[in-house]
């Protein structure tokens, strides 16, 4: 097995999209680009520990788990704050005069707004809908958290 190449990954990540300063400019690539790199990070998570090999050399000890789902607990808090955030934003697009509804082309200007002004709140009562979802998890991640904590195996 060839050896891994020392990066620090965490620094890679802060250094491609930011999260510290709230002056940043990110672009809607850059942010199609992030929630592509976490879909890819949660699935090599998913196989990372599923059962068998792989699960026995990423997880070979109860502790191993404990900065995992810790690091899941303080993931899906961020993710419920980006939830919120977007929320927020669909309810800035309900109330932008431009913002038309596709399905409603032909029709006036004003009944294509009214159109698009509904889905743009049903959109944020999603995201809002979903991000209390994300906070039931965090709790039940944090408890998580906690029960492993005590955890541990003795090889005598």
């Amino acid at each position: 097995m060839p050896k891994k190449t020392t990066v620090d990954r965490v620094k890679v990540v802060r250094e491609m999209w930011p999260n510290d300063d709230f002056n940043a400019l990110l672009d809607s690539d850059d942010l199609a680009t992030a929630a592509a790199a976490v879909r890819e990070i949660m699935q090599s998570l998913a196989t990372a520990t599923c059962v068998g090999r792989s699960r026995e050399n990423s997880l070979p000890y109860a502790g191993d788990g404990y900065d995992l789902i810790g690091g899941l607990a303080s993931a899906t808090l961020s993710e419920q704050e980006l939830l919120t955030n977007l929320e927020a934003w669909a309810n800035n697009l309900a109330t932008d005069a431009t913002l038309r509804h596709a399905d409603h082309r032909g029709e006036t200007a004003e009944v294509s707004r009214a159109h698009a002004s509904t889905t743009a709140y049903e959109l944020s009562e999603s995201l809002r809908a979903a991000a209390q979802h994300l906070a039931e998890a965090t709790a039940a991640l944090r408890t998580a958290h906690t029960k492993i904590s005590p955890l541990y195996q003795d090889e005598d």
